[in-house]
């Protein structure tokens, strides 16, 4: 049994990432492999090859989401952010839902600070944007709630025109 209180982190290993990670947003975790263990401290990652361990490195900042940039309704969901130069890994980009966090409607990797959501259930969801390093360390998240409504918009009526008669 296992119990985590207080800590708020991350740990990636396998896949095509460079390295394995433990990414500790809030609080701190202790790491350890064959060539010793480490103390990672919030707002830090500890990374490792199968030949050496990488240094400390700070968790990448949160990228800015600024309204004016982003489209959440109607559905596509478009947006896009400023380049971070710590980003030489691209960006996570992440859709869960604002009331239950841990349920994740959409994840997926991305190289330009931009992102398309075709499709998302509606609801009160949450965007979640963050920088990923060369090594694979994802930083620090930046979010933005927003409101699905559900069913289909109303239709736009182009014609007739307000007042017109028709024959």
């Amino acid at each position: 049994t296992s119990s985590v209180r207080g800590t708020v982190f991350r740990v990636s290993a396998g896949g095509d990432a460079p390295a394995a990670a433990t990414e500790v947003v809030e609080g701190h975790v202790q790491v350890a492999n064959t060539r010793g263990q480490r103390l990672v401290e919030a707002g830090h990652a500890a990374a490792s090859t199968p030949d050496r361990n990488l240094p400390m490195q700070a968790l990448p900042p949160a990228p800015r989401l600024d309204d004016a940039e982003l489209r959440l309704q109607p559905l596509p969901l478009l947006a896009q952010w400023p380049a971070l130069p710590e980003a030489g890994g691209g960006y996570r980009v992440e859709v869960v839902r604002a009331d239950a966090p841990e349920v994740l409607l959409s994840a997926r990797n991305v190289d330009a600070p931009q992102v398309q959501i075709d499709t998302l259930p509606p609801g009160r969801l949450r965007l979640l944007v963050r920088a990923v390093t060369a090594e694979g360390v994802e930083g620090h998240d930046a979010q933005h709630d927003f409101e699905v409504a559900d069913g289909l918009p109303p239709p736009v009526t182009l014609w007739p025109v307000h007042d017109q008669h028709l024959q």
